[in-house]
Protein backbone atom coordinates (compact mmCIF):
# COMPACT_ATOMS: atom_id res chain seq x y z
CA UNK A 1 0.00 0.00 0.00
CA UNK A 2 1.12 3.54 -0.67
CA UNK A 3 1.68 6.17 1.96
CA UNK A 4 -1.11 6.07 4.53
CA UNK A 5 -2.30 9.47 5.65
CA UNK A 6 -4.91 10.58 8.09
CA UNK A 7 -6.57 13.61 6.63
CA UNK A 8 -7.24 16.68 8.66
CA UNK A 9 -8.18 20.09 7.39
CA UNK A 10 -4.50 21.02 7.57
CA UNK A 11 -2.87 18.15 5.72
CA UNK A 12 -5.65 17.72 3.14
CA UNK A 13 -4.73 21.22 1.99
CA UNK A 14 -1.05 20.26 1.75
CA UNK A 15 -1.43 16.72 0.39
CA UNK A 16 -4.24 17.31 -2.07
CA UNK A 17 -5.36 20.88 -2.68
CA UNK A 18 -1.81 22.26 -3.04
CA UNK A 19 -0.80 19.62 -5.59
CA UNK A 20 0.87 21.06 -8.72
CA UNK A 21 -1.03 18.51 -10.86
CA UNK A 22 -4.70 17.53 -11.10
CA UNK A 23 -5.84 15.24 -8.30
CA UNK A 24 -8.31 12.37 -8.40
CA UNK A 25 -9.81 11.66 -4.98
CA UNK A 26 -11.53 8.29 -4.61
CA UNK A 27 -13.85 8.01 -1.60
CA UNK A 28 -14.36 4.36 -0.64
CA UNK A 29 -14.69 1.79 2.14
CA UNK A 30 -13.73 -1.91 2.14
CA UNK A 31 -17.25 -2.98 3.22
CA UNK A 32 -18.66 -1.30 0.08
CA UNK A 33 -19.11 -3.92 -2.69
CA UNK A 34 -18.93 -1.45 -5.61
CA UNK A 35 -15.83 0.11 -4.02
CA UNK A 36 -14.14 -3.29 -3.92
CA UNK A 37 -15.04 -3.88 -7.55
CA UNK A 38 -13.69 -0.54 -8.81
CA UNK A 39 -10.44 -0.47 -6.82
CA UNK A 40 -8.36 -2.44 -9.39
CA UNK A 41 -9.43 0.10 -12.04
CA UNK A 42 -8.47 3.03 -9.81
CA UNK A 43 -5.10 1.38 -9.16
CA UNK A 44 -4.60 0.77 -12.89
CA UNK A 45 -5.38 4.42 -13.63
CA UNK A 46 -2.98 5.57 -10.90
CA UNK A 47 -0.12 3.54 -12.34
CA UNK A 48 -0.74 4.47 -15.99
CA UNK A 49 -1.52 8.20 -15.62
CA UNK A 50 1.38 9.84 -13.76
CA UNK A 51 0.18 13.34 -14.76
CA UNK A 52 -2.69 12.94 -12.25
CA UNK A 53 -2.18 12.44 -8.53
CA UNK A 54 -4.50 9.74 -7.18
CA UNK A 55 -5.46 9.72 -3.52
CA UNK A 56 -7.84 7.30 -1.85
CA UNK A 57 -9.96 8.41 1.08
CA UNK A 58 -11.40 5.68 3.30
CA UNK A 59 -14.57 6.82 5.04
CA UNK A 60 -16.81 5.24 7.66
CA UNK A 61 -14.29 2.51 8.39
CA UNK A 62 -11.54 1.43 10.73
CA UNK A 63 -7.98 2.23 9.77
CA UNK A 64 -6.97 -1.44 10.17
CA UNK A 65 -9.75 -2.72 7.87
CA UNK A 66 -8.96 -0.11 5.23
CA UNK A 67 -5.24 -0.89 5.32
CA UNK A 68 -5.90 -4.64 5.10
CA UNK A 69 -8.12 -4.19 2.06
CA UNK A 70 -5.61 -1.87 0.39
CA UNK A 71 -2.86 -4.47 0.89
CA UNK A 72 -5.17 -7.23 -0.39
CA UNK A 73 -5.82 -5.45 -3.70
CA UNK A 74 -2.33 -3.95 -4.04
CA UNK A 75 -3.10 -0.25 -3.71
CA UNK A 76 0.06 1.77 -4.32
CA UNK A 77 -1.35 5.31 -4.27
CA UNK A 78 -1.60 7.36 -1.05
CA UNK A 79 -4.51 6.41 1.16
CA UNK A 80 -6.05 8.78 3.67
CA UNK A 81 -8.49 8.15 6.47
CA UNK A 82 -11.32 10.63 6.90
CA UNK A 83 -12.26 9.73 10.47
CA UNK A 84 -14.66 12.61 11.05
CA UNK A 85 -16.04 12.71 7.49
CA UNK A 86 -14.89 16.33 7.13
CA UNK A 87 -13.33 15.71 3.72
CA UNK A 88 -16.27 13.67 2.42
CA UNK A 89 -18.69 16.30 3.68
CA UNK A 90 -16.70 19.08 1.99
CA UNK A 91 -17.37 17.37 -1.37
CA UNK A 92 -20.98 16.41 -0.59
CA UNK A 93 -20.20 12.70 -0.79
CA UNK A 94 -23.53 11.01 -0.14
CA UNK A 95 -22.71 7.46 -1.22
CA UNK A 96 -19.75 5.22 -1.92
CA UNK A 97 -17.84 5.02 -4.06
CA UNK A 98 -17.58 8.63 -5.17
CA UNK A 99 -14.74 10.08 -7.20
CA UNK A 100 -13.91 13.77 -7.40
CA UNK A 101 -11.39 15.41 -9.68
CA UNK A 102 -9.64 18.62 -8.64
CA UNK A 103 -7.80 20.94 -11.00
CA UNK A 104 -4.30 22.30 -10.39
CA UNK A 105 -5.73 25.07 -8.24
CA UNK A 106 -7.56 22.58 -6.00
CA UNK A 107 -10.97 23.49 -7.42
CA UNK A 108 -13.62 20.85 -8.03
CA UNK A 109 -13.60 19.96 -11.74
CA UNK A 110 -15.76 16.81 -11.78
CA UNK A 111 -17.69 14.43 -9.56
CA UNK A 112 -18.56 10.83 -10.40
CA UNK A 113 -20.96 9.11 -8.00
CA UNK A 114 -20.78 5.34 -8.19
CA UNK A 115 -18.21 2.88 -9.51
CA UNK A 116 -15.74 3.94 -12.20
CA UNK A 117 -13.47 2.19 -14.66
CA UNK A 118 -9.97 3.20 -15.66
CA UNK A 119 -11.44 4.45 -18.97
CA UNK A 120 -13.98 6.59 -17.10
CA UNK A 121 -11.18 8.13 -15.06
CA UNK A 122 -9.12 8.85 -18.17
CA UNK A 123 -12.08 10.67 -19.74
CA UNK A 124 -12.74 12.65 -16.56
CA UNK A 125 -9.17 13.85 -16.21
CA UNK A 126 -8.17 14.28 -19.88
CA UNK A 127 -9.29 17.93 -20.15
CA UNK A 128 -7.23 18.88 -17.10
CA UNK A 129 -4.14 17.02 -18.26
CA UNK A 130 -4.44 18.53 -21.75
CA UNK A 131 -4.33 22.06 -20.27
CA UNK A 132 -0.77 21.38 -19.17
Amino acid sequence: MGNALEFTDDNFQQEVLDSPVPVLVDFWAPWCGPCRKEMPDVEQFATTHPAVRVVGVAVNDSVDDARAFAREVGVTFPLGFDRGDAVANAYAVSGLPTTVVLDREGRLAATWPGPVTSSDLARLTAPLVARG
